[in-house]
């Protein structure tokens, strides 16, 4: 099969830790590229945060950010499909009623958090050491319906259950599912995201397909989570990693190693190279 396009997902896929990309990795993906091959990120974490890993590689590339629901090249938007305002405004008074789950939205040009935790401090010393231009703005925030004041739009909902008991979180989940416009998806564990209905990976990557004409047979895409099925169904060779959640394997054509055994160079060793 002629693979012309590689969408790999970040954590638990590209990455080795959450900060590092393993050599072997990043010479098969170069590699890959020198063949003419296109290099999509494609990740649930914000756009900025996913570039920092696009310069470490040394390619220019599309991302698909925030589960989908931006696609981004070179600062310029090829796709947006933020949270509806009304479905919006109904999650962020239940969040209210749930004030003890941890919560951050992620908007175009800011991240807000519900409070300055590890992952807001670890973002914000990263922050600091982007050109000013390329800094993304973080406001912590106590009441997410100050989120309307800000009169951003948000692309994705991130809640993290840390010590919220298994049946409140899950009941949370249930209501969140229930709003009209928008559905809920794991992209880690013990983590849910929020974000628009018509939103996935997949349906962002068949739309960058479409863009460059490349049909989905000639397309590979690797992940782990449950946030990336999607992808991988779409693709002509869908990868799992080793790691992956089992459902994840189940939907996939092949299994790779995991990212501690360079699972992503192992298949573009595989398919491509």
């Amino acid at each position: 099969m002629d693979i012309k396009l590689i969408a790999i997902d970040m954590d638990g896929t590209l990455l080795y830790s959450r900060n590092e990309i393993r050599p072997r990795v990043k010479e098969a993906v170069l590699a890959a590229a020198e063949k003419g091959v296109k290099i999509v990120i494609s990740t649930g974490r914000i756009y900025s945060s996913a570039r920092q890993y696009t310069r470490l590689l040394g390619i220019e590339t599309p991302i698909i950010s925030s589960n989908g629901a931006l696609i981004r090249k070179d600062d310029e938007n090829l796709y947006k499909c933020s949270i509806p305002r009304d479905a919006l405004e109904e999650a962020t008074n239940l969040l209210i009623d749930y004030d003890d789950i941890y919560y951050r939205m992620y908007g175009d040009e800011v991240y807000y958090s519900k409070k300055e935790n590890k992952a807001v401090q670890d973002f914000m010393n990263w922050n600091k050491g982007q050109k000013p231009e390329e800094q993304i703005k973080v406001k912590v925030i106590s009441n997410p319906l100050e989120i309307f004041r800000e009169g951003e739009d948000i692309l994705k909902m991130f809640l993290v259950q840390e010590e919220t008991y298994q049946k409140r979180y899950d009941e949370l989940i249930r209501k969140l599912n229930e709003i009209r416009g928008v559905y809920c998806v794991s992209s880690m564990p013990k983590s849910m995201d929020v974000i628009n209905k018509n939103v996935s990976k997949g349906h962002a990557l068949e739309h960058l397909a479409k863009r460059y004409n490349i049909a989905s047979g000639n397309i590979m895409a690797i992940g782990d989570n449950y946030n990336d099925i999607e992808m991988i169904q779409y693709a002509g060779i869908g990868v799992a990693m080793g790691n992956a959640d089992d459902e994840v394997k189940r939907k996939a054509d092949f299994v790779t190693k995991t990212n501690l055994e360079d699972g992503v160079a192992v298949a573009i060793e595989k398919f491509i190279l």
